[in-house]
């Protein structure tokens, strides 16, 4: 992650702490040699010798952890002298404290928020914005397949005429192929992002209009009701949907989803519309949804399957 230039660094300033907030937790001594570098008012460039013999640990020791910490950007190394030396940034040295608070407790960098990723709780929707903002654009919109023009057909299967569907549960890539073809993509389907469970399309439409849009995926290897927790192996799939350049984001899981999945989908939507100046739409396709596209699309689910 390169650090942004001091005139930028407010923007980002959550999602750079959190950051280096991580990097430092996993060390008592990385913690050591980051608060010996910054501590101080001068910006003279401290060499491994001189921050070794005030922390305790050897010069040996300070390089190999200085190196791996300033290649993260949290200081700057640099030759002074003819000596390897490091030197703190303006920035960073900043929120040193705030930096430092959060790698020492485990529980406060938890529930740290950032703009990626809020964390929200049930019914908690929180957007800062800055004070000089006087035109905001919000538009976030929870939709249901009902609402997706590509899903017409099963406008005419009641909730109540739903049939048993067998088996029970598609396997997760079947039914994102399924959702694939139903959309309208053609030739080889390919994974995005890193994360097997998700599916990027530029082919959703809503009403007459045409959206990118970013669908996360759990298939049988997840049980239960489905959390934030359960989704992704840090519990941030959801965070990673936003991160592609879509208005419309939706989970699909053939099982119960809690209502703080929802909640988590509509801040992370309210942040996007913002950031983006354009409306976002979010949405849930839980056991009962899932069903009726299988019903009324057999022929899609049955090719995805081969």
């Amino acid at each position: 992650m390169p650090i942004q230039h001091v005139s930028e660094f407010p923007a980002s300033a959550p999602e750079q702490i959190d950051h280096f907030a991580r990097l430092l937790s996993r060390s008592q001594d990385r913690q050591k040699v980051f608060w010996e570098i910054c501590r101080g008012k001068s910006r003279n460039p401290k060499t491994a010798e001189e921050i070794a013999s005030r922390i305790g640990l050897s010069a040996k020791r300070v390089l190999e952890i200085a190196g791996t910490l300033s290649a993260h950007q949290l200081f700057e190394k640099l030759k002074h002298e003819g000596r390897i030396s490091y030197k703190k940034y303006p920035n960073i040295n900043a929120v040193k404290a705030k930096i430092m608070a959060l790698a020492r407790d485990r529980s406060k960098l938890a529930s740290h928020r950032t703009v990626r990723n809020p964390r929200l709780a049930v019914g908690e929707i929180r957007l800062k914005l800055p004070k000089t903002v006087t035109n905001v654009f919000v538009s976030a919109k929870l939709i249901t397949i009902d609402d997706i023009s590509n899903f017409s057909k099963v406008r005419t299967l009641k909730l109540s005429r739903i049939p048993a569907m067998n088996p029970k549960r598609l396997p997760e890539t079947v039914f994102k192929h399924g959702i694939a073809i139903i959309l309208g993509n053609r030739g080889v389907f390919k994974d995005w992002g890193g994360e097997k469970g998700d599916l990027y399309t530029t082919h959703i439409r809503i009403g007459e209009k045409r959206y990118a849009a970013a669908i996360g995926f759990k298939g049988p290897g997840t049980s239960g009701v489905l959390t934030p927790g359960k989704m992704g192996h840090n519990g941030d799939q959801i965070q990673r949907l936003f991160d592609s350049d879509a208005q419309v984001f939706l989970v699909q899981y053939e099982g119960a989803i809690a209502e703080s999945v929802v909640q988590q989908l509509k801040g992370l939507a309210i942040n996007k519309s913002v950031e983006d100046r354009r409306p976002s739409f979010y949405g849930v396709i839980a056991l009962e949804d899932s069903y009726r596209l299988r019903a009324k699309y057999r022929k899609q689910f049955a090719k995805a399957a081969k």
